[in-house]
C-alpha cells in the first residue's frame, strides 16, 4: 500500500512526498522489476515547511526541512531572514557592553553596596570604641560636674527626641513594607502568567497566528527564553541546541556564585568578629537570600524546558535527531559522551533540584511556622472585633469594665510564656513584687502590636485601668501577686484550678 503523506505512481514504482511530508530522497523506488523490495519512510514535517514533491520552503533545507540556510534563524516553525554580517558584528558588540554594564549594576546594587556598608559599618565601630575610650579620659579629666550634668541632660533629651521620631520612621517602614508584599505577590502572579505564555511558543510548534505569536514572543522576555527574540537569535544563529543547553544550565550557576561572593567575603574576613552579627551583615545575607529566591523563581521554567527538551529526540531513517534542532544528533544514544553525562545531571539539578532548593529554605527559615502564625493572628484579629462589636456594649454594662481584650491578651500571654510565674514576671518587669497600670497597659500594647492586632491605645489604657482598678481589692492602686492570680481566674477560666493550686 501506498504510505500516507505520499503520491505513488506508475504503480507505486515511484513514491513522491506530498505537501506536508518528507522522503529521504525525492522519488524514491518502491519497487522493481527484479523483485527486490524497497521501504521508503514518509515523515511529517512542521506545518508549512514542506511544500511537496522534496521541496522546502524558502529559508529551509535538511531534514524534515527543519534547518536554517545560511543568514537565517529559526523563530517557532519558521526560518526568518537575520540582517547583514556587518551589521549583526555591530549588535553583537554592542549587546555585549550593555549585558556587562546591566549585570555590573545589578551586582553593585545586589551584593557589592551591601559590603561595602558592612565594611564601612566595621570601620566606624573600631573609630567609635577608639574615641569612647579617648572621651572617658577626657571626662575623668573634667572638673565641672554641673557642666558634665546639663549635657549628659540635654544629650537625653536628644536622645528621647530622636527614639521617637525613629519608631515613628519604623512604622511608616513597615506599612510601606506590608504594602510591598501586596506588589511583590500581584508582580509573581503576572510574572507566572507569562512565563506560561511564552512556553507555548517553544514547547507547542505549530503555525500560530502572527498577532497572537508576537505576544509570546515579548512573553518570552519575562522567561528569559532570550533565544526566541528575533534580534539575539540572529546574533547567535550559530549556537546549536547543545550549546544553548550549556548556556541555560552554567550561567546560572556562575550568577548564583557571584551573589554569594559578598557574603562569602564578609564570613572570611570578619570571622570571629561581632560584626557578623550586626544588623548590616543581616541586610547583606537576607538581601542574598531575597534574590536568589527571585532568581530561581525566574529561571526555573527556561531552564527546566532547555534540559529536558534535549531529551526529545525524533527518529528519521536510521539516525536520532533533537525535535528541536535537526543539526544535532540525540545524545541519549551516546551514553559515553559529555553531553549525555551533562544533560542527566542537568536533568536532576534544575528540575528537580529547584523546588527541592526551594523547599530546603523554606523549612530553614520557618516560613511554614511564620505563615500558621500569620493565619493565626489575622483569625484572632477578625475574632477580636467580632466579639468587640457583639459583646462590648453588654459587658461594659454588666462589669464596668471592658474584659474582653485583657481576656484576649491573657491567653496569649499565657501561650507565649507557658506558666503564671513568667507571666506574672513578664507584667512587672522590674521585679517589685506588684504591677501597676502603666506596666499593664505597657505589656498589653506591645503585645497586640506583635501579634499584628490594631487596637485604640487610649482605648486599651483605659480598659486596662478599670481591669486592675476592678481586682485591687485593697485599693492600693497596685496589683499583688495574690489580686493577679485572681484577674488570671477571672479571664482564664481553663486554668482556674491550676492558677489556685499556686
Amino acid at each position: 500500500p501506498c504510505p500516507r503523506g505520499a503520491n505513488c505512481e506508475l504503480g507505486g514504482s515511484s513514491v513522491v512526498a506530498l505537501p506536508g511530508f518528507w522522503i529521504e530522497g525525492t522519488g524514491r523506488r518502491s519497487t522493481a522489476s527484479k523483485g527486490r523490495l524497497y521501504t521508503v519512510e514518509v515523515y511529517e514535517c512542521m506545518p508549512g515547511n514542506c511544500i511537496g514533491e522534496g521541496k522546502c520552503r524558502e529559508g529551509h533545507t535538511g531534514l524534515l526541512c527543519g534547518i536554517c540556510v545560511s543568514n537565517r534563524t529559526l523563530a517557532g516553525t519558521r526560518c526568518i531572514q537575520c540582517e547583514s554580517l556587518d551589521a549583526l558584528k555591530a549588535r553583537k558588540i554592542t549587546a555585549i557592553v550593555l549585558s556587562l554594564v546591566v549585570f555590573l549594576g545589578v551586582w553593585w546594587i545586589v551584593s557589592l553596596k551591601p559590603l561595602l556598608e558592612l565594611s564601612t559599618s566595621f570601620r566606624r565601630s573600631r573609630l567609635a570604641s577608639d574615641k569612647s575610650a579617648s572621651m572617658e579620659e577626657t571626662l575623668s579629666m573634667c572638673p565641672s560636674e554641673s557642666a558634665q550634668s546639663s549635657l549628659q541632660n540635654f544629650c537625653l533629651r536628644q536622645l528621647g527626641q530622636i527614639t521617637m521620631k525613629v519608631k515613628l520612621l519604623n512604622e511608616k517602614r513597615k506599612e510601606n513594607k506590608s504594602q510591598l508584599v501586596v506588589f511583590v505577590g500581584i508582580l509573581k502572579i503576572i510574572i507566572t502568567f507569562y512565563q506560561v505564555t511564552s512556553s507555548f511558543w517553544s514547547s507547542f510548534l505549530i503555525p500560530w497566528p502572527q498577532s497572537l505569536g508576537q505576544v509570546m514572543q515579548v512573553a518570552s522576555v519575562v522567561n528569559f527564553d532570550i533565544f526566541t527574540i528575533q534580534s539575539i537569535a540572529c546574533l547567535l544563529q550559530d549556537w546549536d541546541r547543545v550549546s544553548r543547553q550549556l548556556f541555560y544550565t552554567v550561567t546560572p550557576a556562575l550568577v548564583v556564585l557571584l551573589l554569594a561572593l559578598p557574603v562569602l567575603v564578609a564570613r572570611l574576613v570578619f570571622a570571629g568578629h561581632r560584626i557578623l552579627k550586626s544588623k548590616e551583615f543581616h541586610s547583606l545575607e537576607s538581601q542574598f537570600y531575597n534574590w536568589f529566591v527571585w532568581f530561581l523563581f525566574l529561571i526555573y521554567p527556561i531552564c527546566s524546558i532547555a534540559v529536558l527538551d534535549v531529551l526529545n529526540c525524533k527518529r528519521v531513517g536510521n539516525g536520532s535527531w533533537l525535535a528541536s534542532d535537526l543539526r544535532v544528533v540525540c545524545p541519549l544514544f551516546n551514553e559515553g559522551a559529555f553531553l549525555f553525562s551533562w544533560t542527566i545531571i542537568s536533568a536532576i539539578g534544575y528540575p528537580f533540584g529547584i523546588p527541592l532548593i526551594m523547599l530546603l529554605s523554606l523549612r530553614h527559615f520557618g516560613v511554614q511556622k511564620m505563615a500558621r502564625e500569620k493565619t493565626e493572628r489575622k483569625a484572632l484579629n477578625a475574632m477580636l472585633l467580632k466579639f468587640q462589636e457583639d459583646h462590648r456594649q453588654s459587658l461594659l454594662e454588666e462589669q464596668g469594665v471592658d474584659v474582653t481584650i485583657c481576656s484576649l491578651l491573657f491567653s496569649i500571654l499565657e501561650r507565649i510564656h507557658g506558666d503564671f510565674d513568667r507571666v506574672f514576671q513578664a507584667f512587672h518587669p522590674d521585679s517589685a513584687g506588684y504591677i501597676t497600670g502603666e506596666n499593664l497597659y505597657k505589656v498589653l500594647l506591645t503585645t497586640l502590636r506583635s501579634c499584628g492586632l490594631k487596637y485604640d491605645p487610649h482605648q486599651l489604657y483605659e480598659d486596662a485601668t478599670g481591669v486592675l482598678a476592678h481586682y485591687d481589692d485593697n485599693g492600693d492602686g497596685v496589683l499583688s501577686r495574690l489580686e493577679f492570680c485572681s484577674l488570671a481566674c477571672a479571664l482564664c477560666p481553663s486554668r482556674h484550678e491550676d492558677l489556685t493550686d499556686r
